[in-house]
């Protein structure tokens, strides 16, 4: 389900505890409650989700967690128990790096324009002038 080193988005069953959605959350580790607790005060979460869920997870003790990366570099410490499982989805992404000789501003302004309309807006550009 979830591979070291690979970015998710994926949505938690308590959203008012574990908050709603995470956004390409990067997997550190997959471990067991005893290397959990290391990161995060597991056994109190799962009390407080008890009290939204019902009783209907299994024992902190059994539960598998999951280490992850955060884009600031924080470690985020789930349970699978805790992932809504339908809505995991692997983050794959692509960088394309593009040199264009010789334009001219005009040309540079229609060429991030057209990459905006298809959707691109996490764009790194640099003008380099000769």
């Amino acid at each position: 389900m979830f591979e070291i080193n690979k970015l998710y988005d994926f949505t938690t069953i308590a959203p008012t505890i574990l908050g709603n959605s995470f956004k390409k959350l990067k997997v550190f580790g997959i471990t067991n409650a005893v290397d959990a607790i290391r990161y995060s005060d597991i056994h109190n979460t799962n009390e407080q989700i008890l009290t939204m869920v019902g009783n209907i997870l299994p024992s902190v003790s059994t539960m598998t967690f999951i280490i992850f990366v955060n884009s600031d570099g924080e470690k985020v410490v789930l349970s699978l128990d805790w992932i809504d499982a339908n809505s995991i989805q692997l983050i794959t992404k692509t960088d394309l790096q593009i040199t264009a000789i010789d334009i001219s501003n005009i040309d540079m302004e229609s060429i991030i324009s057209v990459l905006k309309n298809l959707g691109i807006v996490n764009l790194d550009i640099k003008m380099i002038n000769n």
